[in-house]
């Protein structure tokens, strides 16, 4: 895997417990909400995955969803690392909630696991020194909807 240049560096060292905890009392409710490029929404017939995978640029509109549980565990050895417990509305682009969260706190976040089934996703606040590796970035991940549409379309 070939390690490619940093593309953000955002420092994360001032962030307190107590505005993380104001930050997810913000984020709780009705929300608004942009989709990311690489989403399943329809525009012009076309998901939206596929444009963006060409490199097409579509600004989408903001859309509401609804965060009925939001908690946040954050180590006191690891003050990096925090695991998002998140309860929300169909529709609710977890990726994109790690990114305005952590643009909420002045920071950056990365969204580095997920667990459906115990609704937990664990994101870190980048080091200094982290790179983006290879050619894959989470964006170009697919959701389980995604995913279960392609094991389809190749299985059947």
């Amino acid at each position: 895997m070939a390690v490619e240049q940093v593309i953000q560096r955002e420092p994360w060292e001032h962030i307190k417990d107590d505005d993380i905890k104001k930050v997810v009392a913000s984020f709780c409710g009705d929300i608004w909400q942009v989709p990311p490029m690489f989403s399943a929404i329809k525009v012009g017939g076309e998901r939206m995955y596929d444009k963006a995978r060409r490199g097409e640029k579509v600004e989408l509109s903001p859309r509401r969803v609804t965060i009925f549980k939001f908690d946040i565990e954050r180590s006191l050895n690891d003050r990096q690392n925090l695991i998002f417990r998140v309860i929300c509305s169909k529709g609710t682009y977890i990726r994109s909630l790690c990114a305005d969260f952590g643009k909420a706190l002045g920071s950056h976040i990365i969204f580095s696991e997920l667990d459906i089934w115990t609704q937990n996703f664990k994101v870190i606040f980048p080091s200094q020194e982290t790179q983006v590796s290879g050619e894959y970035s989470v964006d170009d991940a697919w959701d389980f909807q995604e995913l279960q549409e392609q094991i389809t379309k190749e299985f059947l």
